[in-house]
């Protein structure tokens, strides 16, 4: 390979696989694409949230070091002197910077179509800040040639022109170091993964239950919970986002389990006899390559999966399990008599041609090539002109800052309607107690009895005084009367 290796940045919006810890099929994503750059002779470093790391350890956190609370980034990547950065969320692309240095983007997936199962609501803001996200970027990885088709069409409308679009195939992979399988029997299927909104299983592992309990051989084993999310940005919250399907589902053959991480679902994958991954179809499922089905192949584990999607075209030329045609609940049940009644032996074919096909297409040393190539000899290839759809993205932003001011304006304004009443409401007080002065005299009997006391001795005394003076007065004018006679 021409090119000298790099230190690159991985920034993930999740935290990265840990002992003890459930990780989902992002994060696990993230750390097989380090670790496949790492086998390559790359420097990689790793940027997750501040807020996965253990607040309890402090300093003393490793992850601390290039952790990121998104608004820092370009400090994150100056710290690094990173060579390289691959953001392994598109939203990330979006907050930072324009980055100095090229850009890297995992696309695989399509978080605007799962936001929409999960009701966001924001399919056009969605939308806009990917074609943003886009157009900063050097380089795109896909995780299927479908998903690479896809994002041909989100170039193309950030501006990108056609010759320059430079979109690499690399599906989600896993570790060469293949696990090694237990034993075969009793039968267990297994089914793994979070509940996430976009996925809707719940009458095929209903019919797979129901079919174990007719031939009462077998069990299903399910590791799941409803779907987690990080909110990593501040105007983010994922409480209110809608729920899976598999969680309702129950049965006497159905054993569920809480997800685990990933090197005890691992062990759970080895004990297993075959994988189940069965979900009505949608654009998503259409476009996904998803994580536990590669999961379920380097385990060596046939699986049952729904008749769409290049998984499921592999598997099928593979052999390397069964391929349920869309709604087909009758060739289902005919499929679970089939396994319930093969002996280990035939069911060792289904397992080689499981690791065939692993080894073939997911194995994590053989499909990094393209991000390789591009990590060895990186050149700048953002979008060199801006389409009315980036002029709309910041129009929208704009509009939200227009509306945060009118918010502040309104708020200051009812800010001062409050003063002005708390004034008004002042002055009516300070009237009142004015004239509460004058009616102490009823709130107080005591000083009420030594009021009347006085005005009893006042009043004669008045009375005297003003006799005397009248009495004066009339002896003054009848005396000068006298006088003139």
């Amino acid at each position: 390979m021409h090119g000298s290796a790099k230190k690159i940045l991985i920034v993930t919006s999740q935290p990265l696989p840990e002992e003890g810890k459930p990780a989902t099929g992002g994060a696990i994503r993230a750390y097989a694409l380090g670790q496949a750059l790492e086998g390559c002779g790359h420097r990689v470093y790793y940027s997750i949230p501040l807020k996965c790391c253990n607040p309890d350890d402090g300093a003393d956190d490793p992850r601390r070091e290039f952790a990121h609370n998104v608004k820092d980034l370009e400090n994150v990547v100056k710290k690094t002197a990173a060579d390289i950065v691959l953001f392994c969320n598109w939203g990330l692309a979006v907050e930072a910077l324009e980055c100095s240095v090229p850009v890297a983007i995992d696309m695989n997936g399509s978080l605007v179509l799962e936001n929409y199962y999960r009701k966001r609501g924001k399919v056009l803001e969605d939308s806009l800040a990917k074609i943003e996200a886009v157009a900063k970027a050097d380089f795109l990885i896909a995780g299927s040639l479908g998903q690479k088709n896809y994002l041909t069409s989100w170039c193309l409308l950030a501006g990108v022109k056609p010759e320059n679009i430079a979109i690499g195939v690399v599906p989600f992979s896993l570790s060469p170091d293949v696990p090694r399988h237990d034993s075969f029997l009793p039968l267990r299927f297994i089914l793994a993964g979070y509940d996430w909104p976009w996925l809707d299983g719940g009458d095929y592992i209903r019919t797979v239950c129901d079919e174990l309990e007719k031939s009462e051989k077998g069990t299903l084993h399910v590791y799941s919970s409803a779907s987690p999310y990080v909110d990593i940005f501040d105007n983010e919250d994922s409480s209110t986002d809608a729920k899976g399907q598999a969680q309702a589902v129950g049965g006497k053959c159905l054993v569920k389990h809480d997800p685990v991480d990933f090197t005890t679902l691992t062990k759970a994958l080895c004990r297993a006899s075959v994988a189940v991954d069965l979900w009505q179809r949608n654009p998503e499922r259409e476009l996904a390559v998803p994580s536990r089905g590669v999961a379920y192949l380097w385990a060596g584990l046939p699986v049952i999966i729904s008749g769409y999607g290049e998984l499921a075209q592999l598997i099928g030329k593979y052999q390397a399990g069964w391929v349920i045609e869309e709604n087909n609940y009758a060739q289902l049940q005919q499929v679970i008599e089939q396994i319930t009644g093969i002996g280990a032996e035939e069911l060792s074919v289904y397992r080689d041609n499981a690791r065939k096909l692993f080894a073939d297409r997911f194995m994590w040393d053989k499909t990094i090539e393209p991000l390789d190539r591009f990590c060895r000899m990186p050149r700048f290839n953002r979008a060199s002109s801006s389409l009315s759809t980036r002029y709309f993205y910041y129009q929208q932003l704009s509009e939200k800052l227009q509306h945060l001011l009118q918010q502040r304006d309104r708020y200051m304004e009812d800010q001062k309607k409050r003063v002005h009443c708390i004034e008004v409401e002042k002055e009516l007080m300070w009237r009142v107690q004015r004239k509460a002065r004058g009616l102490a005299l009823l709130y107080n009997p005591q000083r009420l009895v030594q009021s009347l006391r006085r005005t009893m001795f006042g009043i004669p005394l008045l009375g005297y005084l003003t006799l005397l003076t009248l009495a004066g007065h009339c002896l003054h004018v009848l005396r000068e009367r006298l006088g003139r006679l």
